[in-house]
């Protein structure tokens, strides 16, 4: 948790910015923990256009970590958008001609998602490769609890899931 002061509070200013330590590369449970409404200015491949900026917490049970993810809202990255909103099971699974994204909805959803690690100058980041659907989150945890429940009990190792 977070620990406050007041402004005229004592402080400790040797305290130094915490090191970065990108995520190992894997699937992981995120929760959304904050959403801005940008503009990308535009470049060689992309034109200008709205653009979403998500902070999500990821955790795999071992690691916990940051990753920020930009969306841009042009037809090019409909996809990416779509997948994100089924991952968090705010659209249907089935396909829209006409839907609407509940953008008021994404601040605290959550889902599942395999982070890559990218290297930029000389730097190891953390990706979103892929937003996983309901249906492939169900089929991982089902392997999950499967792994602990014959750990647990190996006694137990002809049980179908």
């Amino acid at each position: 948790m977070q620990e406050v002061f007041s402004w005229d509070s004592k402080v400790d200013t040797t305290i130094d910015k915490p090191e970065y330590a990108p995520l190992a590369a894997g699937v992981y449970n995120f929760t959304v923990a904050k959403f801005e409404r940008k503009r990308f200015n535009g470049s060689t491949k992309m034109k200008p256009c709205p653009m979403a900026e998500l902070q999500l917490v990821c955790s795999n049970g071992e690691q916990e970590g940051t990753v920020f993810v930009r969306l841009y809202l042009c037809v090019q990255q409909v996809w990416k958008i779509t997948h994100l909103f089924r991952c968090c099971a705010l659209i249907p699974d089935e396909g829209n001609t006409d839907a609407d994204f509940p953008w008021d909805k994404i601040v605290g959803a959550h889902g599942m998602a395999k982070i890559k690690q990218r290297e930029y100058n000389g730097k190891i980041y953390n990706d979103v490769d892929e937003f996983l659907s309901v249906k492939e989150q169900a089929h991982i945890n089902v392997e999950k609890t499967k792994a602990q429940v014959q750990e647990a009990h190996p006694e137990y190792d002809d049980i179908e899931f």
